[in-house]
């Protein structure tokens, strides 16, 4: 897989999204419920998605520990040292 890489998200990423996308207020224009679907769809065409099981809860707690990351910084953590 030289030069490429592959990209992740969580499940969160997409609620986060339809949230954000469908809300007046926020957006000067909010999706339909129909657009927002579509939008997540193709995220998921774009991007892997990193369930959310036990494991992946396994992993971010060894992340947290070797790379000493805390607060706000966790949520976009990419797994290397600041």
């Amino acid at each position: 897989m030289a030069g490429k890489s592959e990209l992740w998200i969580s499940r969160q990423v997409l609620r986060e999204y339809a949230v954000v996308m469908t809300r007046t207020g926020i957006v000067e224009k909010p999706l339909s419920p129909d657009e927002v679907a579509a939008g997540i769809e193709q995220w998921e065409s774009i991007f892997k998605i990193a369930d959310e099981t036990e494991e992946v809860t396994a992993i971010l707690v060894e992340m947290i520990k070797e790379y000493a990351i805390e607060g706000k910084s966790i949520h976009s953590f990419t797994g290397t040292k600041a």
